[in-house]
């Protein structure tokens, strides 16, 4: 396996050299797909990519992909030119078999794509399994079936998640996957399920998987490309309406900026790359907040920003304590917002650190490190007042 796996990188180092270099991409819209596009865009002057967004009219899939793209505070407006001829729009799903695209579309994708890179999913936590599965999951195994006919193919680059280790608590370890886990939602279950399919194809196709935790949004001015799960929550905390929360206060929340895993996935790819190998993309304990801080310090910054000094900060309870004060409360509005939490809140009583090693060791002498959560935080909650969580 190993020297198949070292020949194929001496031939792919020297079909890159002679080659243009042709991407193939899903969740161009997603939380970071959109900064990835521009960051390959900016780095490598003779890439084209190949978006496959979901949508049923052509243009308005182009449209709303450029325009994730041009939101960017760091978009050169001389890069629109670049994009027109350098980003092909694809208005289709993974989902389906040939992802809906014609026969003859696909056969010349298939002739022509050097990487793939699929860091398109549903990331609904409250989803049912079997729709969460037949994105996730399904959707994966069309990706691996177009990747296997790829004549050119170089690189599958799988984007997972740090929440494939379920109700793990301690150290996860890189190189684990299948452990028995047990999971607290759909998502992550589809996404560790997603994950075994990738490793029964890692002796035909040169795949990566990367895990990333919880990207929130840009270091440097805190944009936010997609509103999602963790900004509903901050959401809740800003408006009052979380009294209690089920925790334990030596969890760690890793959470990391858009640029981190754009920078250290596009290094990983072009200048260490090792099929067969997953990463974990986060900060680590020592750059992340503890959940009591987190909560302490989110509802003072909104109490100074809102001007609002009645708001109050949650009590962390275990989670039987959560559960019974839920049964017992009256209100309909606070029953429906701890409904929405609870597809995620079991993380906060399960303490977790996630090995770096192969992430570590890849990365180095690159200068490529994720800040400390708080060198930003505080920028993307600005951002969230300002286009009220995304009402804007």
């Amino acid at each position: 396996m190993y020297i198949r796996r070292h020949t194929r990188l001496i031939v792919c180092a020297v079909f890159h050299m002679m080659k243009p270099t042709n991407i193939f991409i899903t969740g161009g819209t997603g939380l970071f797909g959109s900064a990835l596009i521009e960051h390959y865009l900016i780095h490598e002057p003779d890439a084209k990519f190949y978006a496959l967004v979901r949508g049923g009219n052509p243009a308005d899939t182009r449209y709303r992909l450029l325009e994730h793209i041009k939101n960017s505070p760091t978009f050169h407006r001389d890069m629109v030119s670049d994009l027109s001829d350098r980003v092909t729009v694809m208005s289709g799903d993974f989902t389906d078999e040939n992802f809906g695209l014609p026969l003859s579309m696909i056969q010349e994708l298939q002739n022509n794509i050097t990487d793939i890179i699929h860091s398109g999913a549903t990331v609904d936590f409250g989803l049912p399994l079997p729709e969460a599965r037949k994105i996730n999951v399904d959707g994966t195994k069309h990706m691996i079936d177009f990747a296997l006919q790829c004549r050119q193919l170089q690189s599958f680059l799988h984007i997972s998640t740090g929440h494939v280790a379920g109700k793990r608590s301690g150290t996860i370890m890189e190189t684990e996957i299948g452990t028995g886990q047990g999971f607290l939602n759909s998502y992550e279950q589809t996404k560790a399920e997603a994950e075994l399919l990738i490793h029964t194809y890692m002796d035909s196709i040169p795949v990566t998987i990367h895990r990333l935790t919880t990207v929130i949004g840009d270091r440097g001015t805190g944009h936010i490309r997609q509103f999602g799960f963790f900004h509903n929550s901050v959401r809740l905390l800003s408006q009052g309406f979380i009294p209690w929360l089920a925790g334990d206060k030596n969890v760690h929340l890793d959470m990391i900026p858009t640029e981190y895993p754009v920078e250290a996935l596009h290094y990983l790819h072009r200048k260490n790359f090792k099929p067969g190998t997953t990463y974990h993309i986060c900060c680590g304990p020592e750059k992340s907040f503890m959940l009591e801080d987190f909560i302490r310090e989110t509802v003072e910054y909104f109490k100074i920003i809102m001007n609002n000094p009645s708001l109050t900060v949650p009590e962390i309870v275990s989670r039987e304590e959560f559960d019974k004060r839920i049964s017992r409360s009256n209100s309909a509005r606070l029953s429906a917002v701890m409904h929405a939490l609870s597809t995620f809140i079991g993380h906060l009583t399960l303490p977790k650190v996630f090995d770096q090693t192969n992430t570590h060791r890849d990365l180095a002498g690159s200068g490529i490190t994720a800040p400390p959560v708080r060198s930003y935080y505080f920028k993307v909650l600005d951002e969230c007042k300002r286009r009220k969580f995304g009402k804007l």
